[in-house]
């Protein structure tokens, strides 16, 4: 199933929904940067237990509903948060969660990641950083004060744009989504989270050659819904073909990180 073929529920045009559910989330870069975090999170689950997660910049819930798709295949009971500050996306995510019967497994706050400690006192089995680091300006602040909210071999997955990624994707759509880094190399995102006792488990480079064309085109493209939807069927295959994925050549970073008490 592609990531974000959920979002057909919540569909108002029947054409969009076919789209959705055939094509996933009309967003090149989503399908490119989230897959080896779920990826990672499939592998990782073990069937049968129960996993706490807690996703600062949780957006209009994309993360959550894979999450869920990947939890209920596994038998695994999901108990996810995600705090956004847009009440739209907010209230997006809420009506797609009813619209999936997920209301009792998924809640999604309006909190601004400055409050964390308005968060419940449950500790997370797994924190997600979906690419929200780089638009925080004390991003080792967030850390340690996200520190105390996780349990015992708790996980953190992460996602972030590397260096490359204005050059790709452009100055002036890096500007409007607001980064205030230009991203991060391996080396500084382990620094990062070297402060509050954060150990790499596992990492993977995203967008080689290929993709990163796709994504040149896809982004600097008009954006009107039509050329939106032409645009994501036409460059599918850039999600493919992908073979060599390094520092030198890639935009986007996945890093699992894990921690001792």
């Amino acid at each position: 199933m592609p990531i974000g073929d959920v979002y057909a529920h919540v569909s108002s045009n029947r054409l969009s929904r076919w789209g959705l559910r055939c094509l996933g989330a009309f967003d090149l870069h989503t399908h490119i940067r989230l897959k080896p975090m779920l990826d990672f999170f499939a592998n990782h689950i073990r069937a049968g237990s129960r996993c706490r997660v807690l996703e600062v910049g949780c957006g209009d819930g994309v993360n959550a509903f894979e999450f869920a798709k990947l939890a209920q295949q596994r038998r695994v009971t999901l108990r996810y948060c995600g705090i956004d500050i847009t009440a739209a996306r907010l209230e997006r995510a809420r009506q797609l969660a009813r619209q999936l019967h997920l209301e009792t497994c998924t809640e999604f706050l309006q909190i601004d990641a400055a409050r964390i400690d308005a968060l419940p006192a449950e500790p997370v089995d797994l924190l997600v950083l979906a690419d929200v680091i780089e638009h925080i300006e004390d991003p080792e602040g967030l850390l340690r004060s996200l520190r105390p909210k996780l349990a015992e071999q708790a996980i953190c997955l992460v996602s972030v744009p590397t260096p490359l990624y204005e050059r790709v994707f452009g100055a002036a759509f890096h500007r409007k989504v607001g980064h205030v880094r230009s991203g991060y190399d391996l080396k500084e995102l382990n620094a990062l989270f070297a402060t509050i006792g954060g150990r790499l488990t596992a990492h993977r480079y995203s967008t080689g050659l290929p993709s990163n064309l796709g994504c040149a085109l896809y982004y600097r493209m008009p954006a009107n819904r039509w050329a939106i939807m032409l645009k994501t069927l036409g460059l599918l295959p850039f999600r493919y073909l992908d073979l060599y994925n390094s520092p030198s050549v890639s935009c986007s970073l996945f890093a699992a990180y894990s921690f001792e008490r």
